[in-house]
């Protein structure tokens, strides 16, 4: 065992030499990491009951060494730019910073850190579905995007049954790497390993129809700033980008086309609930041009379980009555509006009248 943590502080010599050589650490300060790192490797490779808090305690001493690095080397920056600034000397180290590798230093103790979460997951992760999820935050944490949909992977392979699994993979798939087919797939995967326990699948169709109405909010945000630099365009084109608004018109009468087939899909696979179908109508209430959606939804659990349900005729009310406050505001929001052009042409009109009046005396 010896020999082989030897040879694992052999390999981080020339990381910690290039630390020591841009001032990030001092000598002294270089030889306790090292120290300590020896002392951790013997707990961890300890044939003898090894223990997973030695593995965490090593993984957060790391994660406490790479913060305090990012402080010293933001420092160490800045010192440098201040002085260039002092001697006259052009920022030209600006153009290229996107392209430049980073240091071995500085790639070495996050390198380090997922070695350990590995190593960690490898001994005790089967049984551990709690160390995947840490490990994820990490993961998220510093934006490794590729770590994280394999510790995703791996974790849904070994605990199928974690509704949060794989609502987290789909989120991550959507919003981070901007796949919605892929965020579907597993969604759908999800569905399929819960088949057996409708009840289980709730928040499974509550995040697919989610991410469905996250989906139609980006679309139609991509197309009001298509529109608008399509209608700076030349004279030329007029015709065309009128067509296209058509277009986006009848589509975006039915872009939650999707949506509502979730919906239908899950109230056939749970339809006796009467709670289940509100919490997809309290999600459509928190997105915007879903008035439609709402009521459909509202009207089903209306119709099909308002028979002898107080609680589906109570939605029932007070969708009526926050459909009619909703269009009061709006009634009232375009009075106003008239009202500010007409004081507005009123002005315009009366200085039109003085300035007549100032050019006849003169």
């Amino acid at each position: 065992m010896a020999e082989d943590v030897q040879a694992a502080l052999d390999e981080m010599v020339p990381a910690l030499k290039d630390l020591q050589d841009r001032g990030v650490f001092s000598s002294n300060e270089i030889h306790q990491i090292v120290d300590r790192r020896r002392s951790t490797e013997y707990d961890v490779r300890r044939s003898t009951n090894p223990r997973k808090a030695d593995f965490l305690r090593y993984i957060q001493d790391e994660m406490n060494l790479e913060a305090l690095r990012q402080l010293r080397t933001k420092k160490i920056q800045q010192e440098e730019r201040e002085r260039e600034r002092k001697e006259g000397k052009k920022d030209d180290k600006k153009e290229d910073v996107a392209g430049m590798e980073k240091p071995l230093g500085d790639k070495h103790i996050v390198k380090l850190i997922h070695n350990l979460w590995r190593r960690t997951l490898i001994k005790y992760g089967k049984s551990d579905v709690g160390l995947y999820l840490q490990y994820a935050e990490y993961c998220k944490e510093i934006k490794a995007h590729a770590a994280l949909s394999r510790i995703l992977a791996e974790a849904l392979q070994l605990f199928p049954h974690q509704q949060g699994l794989w609502i987290e993979a789909a989120s991550h798939e959507f919003f981070v790497l901007g796949s919605i087919q892929n965020a579907r797939v597993l969604m759908q995967q999800g569905l399929r390993v819960f088949s057996h326990a409708p009840e289980a699948q709730q928040d499974l169709w509550i995040q697919l129809f989610c991410l469905e109405l996250h989906f139609c909010e980006r679309l139609s945000a991509r197309s009001t700033i298509l529109q608008g630099g399509a209608s700076k365009e030349d004279g030329k084109n007029k015709e065309t980008v009128a067509g296209d608004n058509d277009d986006d018109d009848n589509a975006k009468s039915d872009r939650h086309k999707i949506a509502k087939l979730v919906y239908k899909n899950a109230v056939a696979a749970i339809p006796d609930s009467v709670s289940f179908r509100l919490r997809f109508w309290d999600q459509c209430r928190l997105f915007s041009d879903t008035e439609k959606l709402q009521q459909e939804i509202v009207e089903s659990t209306r119709t099909d379980l308002c028979k002898d349900n107080a609680e589906a005729w109570m939605a029932w009310a007070l969708f009526q009555w926050e459909r009619k406050q909703n269009r009061k505001e709006e009634d009232q929001d375009k009075d106003d509006g008239s009202d500010e052009e007409e004081e507005e042409q009123e002005e315009s009109n009366s200085q039109d009248g003085s300035t007549k009046k100032r050019s006849a005396g003169s």
